[in-house]
């Protein structure tokens, strides 16, 4: 029996194995030398051809068969290994080539002996266009680079008087920017139809089922909500400030709006250092304030939680009922968590998905948790939402993304669907394609859909779990860095008609384009 040893072994556990023709028992570690690994093309889509290539020579006196083994890791996690043999005789060079195919979207890294390299697979795209896409229209050059923090405020509404959509600009610092309330004109121009002050963070734009239009903002660390609805032109909005709010610079603002006009607020307030008490915290809170447009006034309740909450999403609903969405904040000493070095002294690691049946008398019941915890391997982990999109079933999804020792250090984004009761329905990764700021909807037959980051839009199966073939819109050598969609939360029914904006580039532009699905 021939003796089989291998020649090179690495510490990523590649090795590459050869079976001498003649028969001996002794390692060959220097008969064997190989190129460089060259693989092309270096991005495909699944179902197509990648090509390994790679020369192989043989230094030594005897003629010889080798199996190369060729091992990869995806960024989803997966391994595997493909092998190809060759034959050489004593100083025979031979270029050896393996064509593999690849279903599974994500990138592949490959090592053999250590050469290595890697490549991408994306999803097969869509025969034909499922939507159609309108151009790309600028509504500003102008804006506040932080339009693009948080990702969690309503932005673009449609109603029966237009469009419109919401930014905010540089105005006297950090903490006072200054919001713009813009229509979309005929010509695809928009206009600038009020204007006020908006703190630290980007404003949230809602309209009521009567096409009355509400900015929330913080004007000079008071929470402000302004209201009013276009006619014949022109729009006058009335300034309230918003009971029961967190005030000050860092409020951490979310609202939300339901289909018979209930309208909610959430704030979010740091744990505080207990006067009474050296070293102990009063507790974190959500603050809530909802206008009932049956009672005309607003309501406000008070939650204490176990940590900081921000980033939320929060959904209003019938009775009083309220949704909410919401990241973990918090400083790593409150957690126990020690800070590496380098590292903010706070960690974002776990999201939290709350209801109330009630909001003005009931507790808000955990629905949903997921933490990441760290490890002495994985030191910094992290976990945050960035879309939660309560479905027209009363399902919530929500994306997140998540790294650390569940997932062996890589970043993923993951897709949970949740339903009323709490029962988790769904959770998968989403292909890494897809990116940070995907978005999830439906058109107004209740079809779904996830708006990738890079302008890829799938199509999704009927429960809103798997993905189809996505088409490729145009984005016209755009970077996105944060996607605005005209979704039920905003006050915008279901339509096959979605409206789109992001922010773009270096952050001071906001484009805005539609997607039409009534031909599908």
């Amino acid at each position: 029996m021939r003796a089989i040893r291998p020649l090179f072994a690495l510490a990523t556990g590649v090795i590459v194995l050869g079976v001498c023709a003649a028969p001996s028992a002794l390692p060959l570690p220097t008969s064997l030398v190989l190129g460089d690994l060259i693989i092309a093309p270096t991005t495909v889509m699944a179902g197509e051809g990648v090509t390994y290539s790679i020369q192989v020579s043989n230094v030594g006196a005897t003629a010889c068969s080798y199996t190369l083994v060729f091992k990869y890791k995806t960024s989803t996690g997966t391994v595997g290994s493909d092998k190809a043999e060759v034959a050489l005789e004593p100083g025979q060079t031979k270029t050896v080539m393996l064509t593999v195919i690849r279903s599974g979207p994500g990138t592949y890294f490959v090592a053999v002996d250590g050469k290595l390299g890697q490549y991408t697979v994306t999803s097969p795209r869509a025969l034909e266009p499922f939507a159609r896409q309108t151009g790309i229209e600028v509504v500003t050059r102008t804006a506040a680079t932080v339009n693009r923090k948080g990702g969690n405020q309503i932005r673009i509404v449609r109603t029966q008087a237009g469009v419109f959509t919401a930014y905010i600009v540089e105005g006297g610092g950090e903490f006072r920017h200054e919001w713009r309330l813009t229509r979309r004109q005929p010509d695809g121009m928009w206009a600038v139809i009020a204007q006020g002050d908006a703190g630290a963070f980007p404003v949230s734009l809602l309209a009521s089922p009567d096409g009355t239009l509400h900015i929330i903002g913080w004007s000079y660390g008071v929470g402000m909500i302004w209201s009013g609805r276009p006619k014949d032109g022109a729009l006058t909005m009335r300034a309230t400030t918003i009971p029961g709010a967190v005030q000050g610079d860092y409020p951490y603002p979310s609202a939300g709006v339901d289909a018979t006009g209930n309208l909610c607020v959430l704030t979010s307030r740091e744990a505080l250092p207990d006067p009474s008490a050296k070293g102990r915290y009063i507790a974190p809170q959500l603050r809530c304030a909802c206008y009932l447009p049956s009672q005309s006034q607003w309501v406000t309740q008070i939650y204490d939680v176990d940590y900081r909450y921000t980033y939320s999403y929060v959904f209003p609903g019938p009775d009083g009922h309220v949704a909410v969405v919401s990241t973990r904040d918090c400083p790593r000493e409150l957690l126990g968590i020690v800070q590496p070095a380098g590292r903010p002294p706070w960690v974002f690691n776990a999201f939290m998905y709350w209801g109330a049946a009630t909001m003005s008398s009931d507790p808000l019941h955990v629905l949903s948790f997921a933490e990441e915890l760290p490890t002495a391997r994985y030191v910094d982990p992290w976990l945050a939402i960035h879309e939660a999109y309560l479905d027209s079933k009363g399902r919530m999804h929500i994306i997140y993304s998540r790294s650390g020792a569940t997932t062996d250090g890589r970043n993923q984004y993951r897709h949970r669907i949740v339903s009323s009761s709490g029962i988790t329905l769904f959770d998968e990764e989403l292909p890494e394609e897809a990116g940070m700021q995907c978005r999830a909807f439906q058109d107004g037959h209740e079809r779904f859909y996830l708006l990738g980051q890079s302008g890829l839009l799938y199509p999704m199966d009927q429960e809103g779990q798997r993905l189809g073939a996505p088409m490729q819109l145009d984005l016209e050598g755009h970077e996105v860095q944060m996607f605005g969609l005209s979704v039920p939360r905003g006050g915008t029914p279901l339509s096959d008609v979605m409206g789109v904006g992001f922010v773009g580039d270096d952050g001071t532009s906001w484009f805005y384009f539609e997607l039409d699905f009534s031909s599908r």
